[in-house]
């Protein structure tokens, strides 16, 4: 009876999750005025009651509620990245999930803003038309494409407005993830030419603390690509830390903490908290 119970007390509360997730998403674009793709509605039995009535309330009238008009395919984390060809309807949503929701809708994700130099850099530009960017830009779920080559941009452009440019615009601010991989590639690199690491292809066998995890006597050259062949531990990117994991900050911890955890639960993804420690 408990396991039925609890069955179903876990289905109410991510159905509930989940219909927060598309109202939300919904309420964000009638907010910013895509009224072709959701309208907003107001529930059949809130038409009949009164402001005074206790029904209004537990009716939740007091909230606006929203449809939209898509067909959305829902996910278990970010969409797999095989054997799936995602509609635009489902993109559209997967972008506000990434861009929009983890910092309007519930911000529990620590954000850091960069803001722009009073001194800016100005870079040279000579913009050339590129057939197959733009076929990519009008196909695919590509927002935008900057290139730079011998010293100046050449291709500058944003998702056409029948894609996603309808939903981006030049002064958006996109959410950049990952930024630490570029850096500790960065100081990677630098490490080698200044002989503190052989090459890329160094194996991490010289270190007891990670021995008999998957990470030992891998090559570095794989920690920095994220092909440490720990895909099936942190394939989902709703993936939960370990509950001896909560409250840990990496910028003053040391790493025997992750590495004694990780040696008990086998599931955390350490491949950058690794090579940081490992150049530090």
């Amino acid at each position: 009876m408990k396991k039925i119970l609890g069955i179903i007390f876990l289905g109410l509360l991510l159905s509930g999750n989940a219909y927060a997730n598309i109202n939300s998403f919904n309420k964000w674009l009638y907010d910013n005025g895509h009224y072709e793709l959701v309208e907003k509605i107001e529930k059949e039995i809130c038409k009949s009651l009164d402001k005074g009535d206790p029904k209004y309330y537990t009716n939740l009238c007091y909230l606006d509620f929203y449809k939209n008009n898509l067909k959305i395919k829902f996910y278990d984390g970010w969409i797999p990245e095989k054997n799936v060809k995602p509609n635009y309807d489902t993109l559209v949503y997967e972008f506000f999930k990434y861009n929009e929701k983890p910092f309007t809708v519930r911000p529990i994700v620590k954000k850091y803003e960069v803001d722009p130099s009073s001194n800016p850099y100005e870079f040279n530009s000579n913009l050339i038309r590129d057939k197959y960017i733009d076929k990519q830009l009008e196909k695919t779920a590509l927002l935008s494409y900057l290139r730079f080559e011998d010293g100046q941009i050449t291709v500058d452009k944003i998702s056409p407005n029948d894609r996603f440019g309808k939903f981006i615009k030049n002064d958006i601010k996109l959410r950049s993830m990952s930024v630490g991989k570029t850096m500790t590639s960065y100081v990677a690199g630098h490490a080698i030419c200044e002989g503190y690491i052989d090459n890329i292809n160094s194996r991490l066998n010289d270190w007891p603390l990670i021995e008999n995890t998957l990470y030992y006597d891998q090559k570095l050259f794989d920690l920095l690509n994220m092909q440490a062949g720990d895909e099936k531990y942190v394939w989902s990117s709703d993936f939960l830390l370990p509950s001896n994991l909560d409250g840990i900050d990496g910028r003053n911890q040391d790493i025997k903490v992750y590495i004694s955890a990780f040696k008990i639960q086998k599931k955390v993804n350490l491949n950058l908290i690794i090579v940081h420690f490992l150049l530090n």
